[in-house]
């Protein structure tokens, strides 16, 4: 893309035509304001205002994204909408755009819950099922002298099966160990022993690796069907979820043009926040396009203000090349590139 010639402007206007005039620029697409950070003179705009506007386009983004996250049409099949710019300022769709944004983050959001609470679910049922073959409540704390241990211990050459049974049963007598399972990596243990043996069980085991767990109330295979029996209710929330969700893509478009509406208030916001100048009057400056020069000043002269448009200077520092100038993240006043694509007023083209 080749650089356009870029000029400095100044305007001072009347704080009567500052908002009209700032929706004229915002229309013929061709200003950036920039912020002089002047503060010896006292500084229009609401930045509350632009805060409030800032967060609605960061709903309405984000509910862009949850429909683009979920939605089974084909990229190369959208286009993007072909609108009149005066569309830009419409607010007639705002509220329902904003409420149809606020909807989608609240579904993604449950969704992503779900989702959440799917992985622990199946975390559970993985981590009991090595014990469903134990018909004991895995919280059973034993008699006043007997008490139940739940452990596992890693297999390796030196800790099958057989030889801890033996070593236990050698150390403490009044003991039996049940082994639950065992897979490629432990084996699952159930331990009953005399409560006065715990130290010399204790002992024994250390030796083996041996690794105490606690679980939940029940047994195992009672912990298992309450899991799974939440799996299923998790997975009609979530399709009943997602099933929403799919029902708004028809929004998508409207969502669309609210996201450039309210990007362009965040311009004219952030424009009026960068100004400064008295109680009456206001002084903007910014970069303009050279070849839109004739156009600003028929515009300009229909309003109450004074204008300075000169060659930038070195001590100006970055000016702004074609590619920044429209595309940059400043505020601006150039919506060429948005999300809905607009008649270009000033060349008269698409």
């Amino acid at each position: 893309m080749a650089n356009v010639k870029i000029k400095k402007i100044r305007i001072l206007v009347s704080r009567a035509d500052k908002d009209v005039l700032l929706r004229e620029f915002l229309l013929l697409g061709c200003m950036e304001i920039l912020d002089t950070g002047d503060s010896q003179f006292i500084q229009e705009g609401n930045s509350d205002e632009l805060e409030r506007l800032r967060a609605a386009y960061a709903d309405l983004t984000r509910g862009l994204d949850v429909l683009k996250k979920y939605s089974t049409t084909k990229k190369s099949a959208r286009k993007k909408q072909k609108l009149a710019r005066e569309t830009l300022l419409d607010e007639s769709e705002t509220e329902n755009s904003l409420e149809t944004a606020r909807k989608l983050i609240v579904l993604d959001t449950r969704v992503n819950k779900l989702g959440a609470d799917e992985k622990n679910a199946r975390s559970l049922i993985e981590s009991l099922t090595p014990w469903a073959g134990l018909d004991i409540p895995l919280d059973h704390k034993g008699t006043q002298s007997a008490e139940l241990w739940l452990g596992t211990i890693p297999v390796d050459r030196k800790a099958d099966s057989a030889r801890i049974e033996e070593a236990v049963y050698l150390a403490v007598p009044e003991s039996q160990i049940i082994v639950v399972s065992s897979d490629k990596t432990q084996h699952y243990l159930a331990i009953v022993y005399i409560r006065e043996k715990l130290t010399e069980l204790a002992e024994i085991l250390r030796g083996f690796n041996f690794f105490p767990i606690s679980m939940a109330p029940g047994t195992a295979a009672e912990n298992i069907k309450r899991a799974e029996d939440e799996l299923k209710s998790i997975g009609n929330e979530r399709e009943e979820a997602i099933s929403q969700i799919a029902a708004m893509v028809e929004q998508k478009e409207a969502l669309e043009r609210c996201c450039d509406h309210i990007d362009a208030k965040m311009a004219i916001a952030g424009a009026a926040v960068f100004g400064t100048g008295t109680e009456s009057s206001l002084m903007l400056t910014g970069w303009m396009t050279a070849s839109s020069q004739e156009t600003l000043i028929v515009t300009l002269s229909k309003y109450k203000c004074a204008w300075e448009i000169v060659e930038p200077l070195p001590e100006d520092g970055n000016v702004p090349s074609n590619r920044r100038f429209f595309r940059g993240d400043r505020p601006q006043f150039m919506p060429l590139e948005i999300k809905t694509k607009y008649v270009d007023i000033i060349k008269g083209k698409t």
